[in-house]
Formats: structure tokens, C-alpha cells, sequence
């Protein structure tokens, strides 16, 4: 696929052009890059001529044999491994992330410069970057077409319910594996309920795996574009 690689709000990113009118943006997870999720616009080509757009995170992290990744925030693994060994889920509901904030930033950039571009717009994103798109969606000021959240989960739990309550309707698919050893599954579940309180309506495909996005994911998650942007 013809590919460009162009630089907007501050970030990297690679853009696969279409309708004028539509965008989607994808947010790849800690330790990929703007490449990691760039497959999957062939398949959404199928149903959607939306331009696409995968940035690329700003932070680069040494994943080891001499390569590297890029992450939107740090992550504490020394916790994560102590938390495995006391048998504890991994829960982010209480605060935000350490960078967080920062992230945010380059994030809501992004949007804009996007949002310069295209009248419509919907986010999403795989991990760390199905978070932030989640944030940016509940603190958008502006409609935006539709949330993408794969193997995300709930962050700021007291300020992000606060934020859905005060959004209007959106609407949103979700997706988590039901032994994902990263991102609990059961915070899926809250996040995918703090949504629906609030009257946002969403489709939530749970599926007997970990930290990934099987076919049965995609083959929702496309129906769900062709159904928001045709």
C-alpha cells in the first residue's frame, strides 16, 4: 500500500490517503511503533476509504537486541512482575500513569492538526494507545465519529467517569482478551461499564486470549467502521 510518512502536530506518522472528509487514527502500544498497526489498513480499506493515520509515540525505549521501540509513557515492569507474583491485577483506576499527562499533549496535537485536515474524525488505539484515545475522546470539545479501544482499560476511574457523564453520546467498540496477563480483564469490563452508565453506547468482544487483536476482533471491529465510516 502507498504509504506517506509525514509529520503532524509534533509526531511521525504514516498516512494512507482516502476520502478528504473522514479520518481514522490508530495509536499503536508500548514498545511498537507507527508500522505496528499499519497492516490492519488493508483490511479497513475494505470497508472504509477514511484516510488513515498511524503515529508514532515519542518516547524510543530499548526492547533488547539492539532494537527499538517508541512508548507514549513509561511503564514500571519491576511493579508489574511483583504484582504477577503476589497473584494482584495490574490496576491503573486509582491516577493517572506517571507521563500520562505528557502524552496527552502529543496526542491532542496530533488530533488537531489531523482535525485541520478532515472534517470527521474517530481514534483508537492498542494499549497504552486505546488509553489515550479513550482520553482524548472524553475530553474532546468536539464530536468526534467514533472510539477504538483494543486491549485497553480504565485509567483515573473518579475523573474519566466525571468526564463521560459531561460527554454527549458517542459511540464506541471495545475489545479484551479474557486472560490478557497485562491489562487486567476485568478493568475492561469496569471501563466498558463506565462508558455504558453514561449513555454512550458500545460493543464490547471479549474473546479467550491475551494482549492481541485476534481475527474475530478485527472482523468486529470492521463491521463497526463500515457501520460509523463507510
Amino acid at each position: 500500500m502507498d504509504f506517506l510518512e509525514k509529520e503532524l502536530g509534533g509526531l511521525r506518522a504514516l498516512v494512507l490517503k482516502g476520502d478528504e472528509d473522514k479520518a481514522i487514527s490508530l495509536f499503536h502500544g508500548y514498545g511498537a511503533s507507527m508500522e505496528d498497526l499499519a497492516p490492519l489498513a488493508q483490511y479497513i480499506r475494505q470497508v472504509s476509504n477514511a484516510t488513515l493515520y498511524f503515529p508514532n509515540a515519542p518516547l524510543s525505549i530499548d526492547i533488547g537486541y539492539g532494537y527499538v521501540g517508541y512508548a507514549w509513557f513509561p511503564i514500571d515492569f519491576a511493579e508489574i512482575e511483583a504484582l504477577q507474583r503476589e497473584g494482584k491485577a495490574r490496576d491503573l483506576s486509582r491516577a493517572f500513569p506517571h507521563g500520562f499527562a505528557q502524552a496527552r499533549l502529543y496526542v491532542d496535537n496530533f488530533y488537531r492538526a489531523v482535525g485541520a485536515l478532515h472534517k470527521k474524525q474517530m481514534v483508537g488505539g492498542f494499549s497504552q494507545g486505546a488509553m489515550l484515545a479513550t482520553d482524548l475522546m472524553l475530553r474532546s470539545e468536539h464530536e468526534l465519529g467514533g472510539l477504538l479501544i483494543l486491549s485497553g482499560t480504565l485509567v483515573a476511574e473518579s475523573e474519566w467517569r466525571l468526564l463521560a457523564a459531561k460527554k454527549p453520546p458517542f459511540s464506541f467498540f471495545q475489545s479484551h482478551g479474557r486472560h490478557d496477563p497485562i491489562l487486567p480483564f476485568s478493568m475492561a469490563q469496569r471501563l466498558f461499564e463506565l462508558l455504558e452508565e453514561a449513555n454512550h453506547q458500545g460493543r464490547f468482544v471479549e474473546f479467550a486470549g491475551g494482549h492481541e487483536i485476534p481475527p474475530m476482533v478485527l472482523e468486529e471491529m470492521l463491521l463497526y467502521i463500515q457501520q460509523i465510516f463507510p
